[in-house]
């Protein structure tokens, strides 16, 4: 199994356009690495490449991962990304708004997506419908608990994670709103969960068996962000008497990445007593373009 990070940051990127914090400075002076807003490419070892999330950077994300693939393999230097499907962990903006860029193709679309999700997609925030001027989209449907077996061999699980509605639909919370994702390829787990509310059972539960997990690090602090807290916005903080770390400092995979950071998020900057704190655990930072090889 191979995963690439295209997009490390939540929504707005590092640096996002309209901040000053010491995060977005660090990245317009190349103190830091820029970050593209969050996303995941992800295949079995022989099999296409299933995009999970489209973020409104998808172009320059795909283009980056075709020329990394194209160049360690020898294809085609003028030869186009591809990409199987589609799976949407939620419907946040985030993670949705690319899907308009991938109307150029008359290749009909195939979206993996909760009820929830779907409904979303098609009403409140009609990209489906906008998405279906251009190109036919098939939809099929993610049932929490109930396997997939993708094209190439992976197999994909959903498991809720009792997330937020879109501030775009109201707020409010519904069954199906966010996802994790399970994957799998003979013995071989991952868990990307990009946005956490909670820490239920389910993840927990899975959170033990995985080989590795890429978790959602949005905020360090619960009232890091000066409009809305961290859980008002849908995400555990990683600090606190109940945030990730807690949870990390009992039970943790192998491997572990905080994927979907904040600018506002210390953590970014490699020289922080946060990210110190996330060394000394051996917890790491997700940058774009990082891989993840997991043998089967």
């Amino acid at each position: 199994m191979r995963a690439v990070i295209l997009g490390a940051a939540a929504g707005g990127g590092l640096p996002q356009w309209n901040c000053r914090c010491e995060g977005c400075r660090a990245a317009r002076t190349g103190a830091v690495p820029p970050l593209t807003q969050s996303s995941l490419a992800i295949r079995a070892e022989d099999g296409p490449w299933h995009l999970v999330n489209v973020s409104p950077d998808v172009r320059y994300q795909l283009e980056a991962l075709g020329a990394h693939y194209r160049r360690a393999d020898g294809g085609d230097a003028g030869a186009p990304a591809s990409f199987h499907d589609v799976v949407l962990t939620d419907a946040q903006l985030d993670h949705t708004l690319g899907l308009l860029t991938l109307r150029e193709s008359p290749e009909p679309l195939t979206l993996h997506a909760t009820d929830t999700v779907r409904r979303l997609l098609t009403s409140d925030f009609d990209a489906g419908g906008m998405l279906a001027q251009w190109r036919k989209v098939d939809w099929h449907p993610l049932r929490t608990g109930e396997p997939t077996r993708l094209a190439g061999g992976l197999v994909m699980t959903p498991i809720d994670l009792e997330g937020p509605l879109p501030r775009y639909a109201g707020g409010g919370t519904a069954p199906g709103a966010a996802v994790g994702l399970v994957f799998s390829e003979g013995d071989a787990t991952l868990l990307y969960a990009p946005c956490v509310a909670r820490l239920n059972d389910a993840l927990r539960g899975h959170l033990a068996t995985a080989d590795c997990a890429m978790l959602d690090g949005t905020c360090w602090s619960d009232g890091e962000v000066a409009h809305r807290t961290a859980r008002q916005m849908g995400h555990v903080p990683i600090d606190g008497d109940d945030g990730l770390l807690r949870l990390l400092e009992r039970v943790r995979p192998p491997r572990t990445i905080l994927v979907h950071l904040n600018n506002t998020n210390p953590v970014v900057l490699p020289g922080s007593p946060e990210r110190a704190r996330l060394d000394e655990l051996g917890v790491e930072v997700a940058v774009d373009g990082m891989e993840v090889r997991l043998r089967p």
